[in-house]
């Protein structure tokens, strides 16, 4: 069954903006107010954290337990943790381990390695060990 037939919209007539005459000045938008009861003087003296909580009799903010202190006021960093010499010379050891086992490996098993791997040919070729 065909679509039924859609008869084309009428075209609304394109009608061109107004010239604007001067800069647009929105009436809804507030000025931000004024610091009530704020000095600037007083507010640059004492800096914003301590003032504040002067004029609002707020106590001192304190950091929760378990978040450090990030107001540069007593800030120390935590000291990094040992590292053990004997654990990373392990690591380096097992680390040299395993690249020559590998290297080895594909020294000993070569010719498993090119039948499997037809491609590896040439790398043997190029180190001689055809």
């Amino acid at each position: 069954m065909p679509p039924p037939a859609v008869a084309p919209a009428a075209a609304e007539p394109i009608v061109p903006a107004p010239a604007l005459s001067g800069p647009i000045v929105s009436e809804h938008v507030p000025e931000p107010p004024d610091p009530v009861g704020i000095a600037p003087a007083a507010a640059a003296a004492d800096g914003f954290a301590d003032g504040f909580a002067d004029r609002f009799d707020m106590p001192p903010a304190t950091a929760p337990l378990g978040v450090p202190d990030l107001s540069g006021r007593g800030l120390q960093r935590p000291a990094k943790p040992p590292v053990q010499p004997v654990a990373l010379a392990m690591a380096w050891v097992l680390t040299v381990f395993v690249m020559i086992s590998i290297g080895w490996g594909a020294v000993r098993w070569r010719g498993e390695v090119m039948q499997v791997w037809p491609p590896s040919e040439r790398a043997y070729a190029v180190l001689g060990l055809n």
